[in-house]
C-alpha cells in the first residue's frame, strides 16, 4: 500500500540522536525509564514533553509499562488511555519485555494498514503485546502458548483517560 514502516523505539540510553530525528512512530518505555529521559515526576508530565518536542509526527505513540500495574499509552494530539492487565504467578519474567515489544509493533504495523493509529486501535495493539509478555511470564522455558495470550487479551481491560 505504499505506506512508510512504523519506526518503534524501545530504550532510554543513548537514544538522543534517534529522538532528535522526530521520526519515531511508537516510543515504548517502562515508567521508570520514562520520568528518568525527561527527568519529569510524571508520566502524564513526561508525555506532554515528549510530544512537544520528539514526538512531533502526527499520530506518535507514547506506550507506558510498570510492572503488574496499569499500562499507558499516549497518542499525539491527545487522548491516553489505561491498561488494566490480570494479576498472574510470574514464573520467569525473562523476554516479556521484548515479547512485548515485538507482538505490540506487529499488531500496531497491521492496524495501520487500515490507516493511520487512533487511540483505540494503538491501545488494542498494546494490549496483545501486554498480553503476550503476561503469558511469557507464566512460562518456566522462554516461550509462550498463544491460548494464553488469547485468554490474557480477554483479561486486558482498557480505559480512556481524562
Amino acid at each position: 500500500d505504499g505506506a512508510d514502516p512504523l519506526l518503534l523505539l524501545d530504550g532510554f540510553k543513548g537514544v538522543e540522536r534517534v529522538l532528535a530525528s522526530r521520526r519515531l512512530d511508537i516510543l515504548k518505555l517502562n515508567l521508570d525509564e520514562l520520568l528518568a529521559l525527561t527527568e519529569r515526576s510524571d508520566a502524564d508530565a513526561a508525555a506532554a514533553e515528549l510530544f512537544a518536542t520528539v514526538l512531533t509526527r502526527p499520530g506518535c505513540v507514547l506506550a507506558v509499562t510498570d510492572g503488574p500495574r496499569p499500562a499507558l499509552i499516549f497518542l499525539a494530539g491527545g487522548g491516553s488511555a489505561s491498561l488494566r492487565v490480570p494479576e498472574i504467578r510470574c514464573v520467569n519474567a525473562i523476554g516479556a519485555g521484548d515479547v512485548c515489544t515485538s507482538i505490540f509493533l506487529y499488531h500496531a504495523a497491521v492496524a495501520r494498514e487500515a490507516g493511520p493509529l487512533d487511540l483505540d486501535a494503538a491501545a488494542s495493539a498494546f494490549a496483545w503485546g501486554l498480553a503476550a509478555a503476561c503469558a511469557r511470564c507464566l512460562q518456566e522455558l522462554p516461550t509462550f502458548e498463544q491460548a494464553a495470550v488469547h485468554a490474557m487479551r480477554e483479561r486486558i481491560v482498557i480505559e480512556r483517560r481524562g
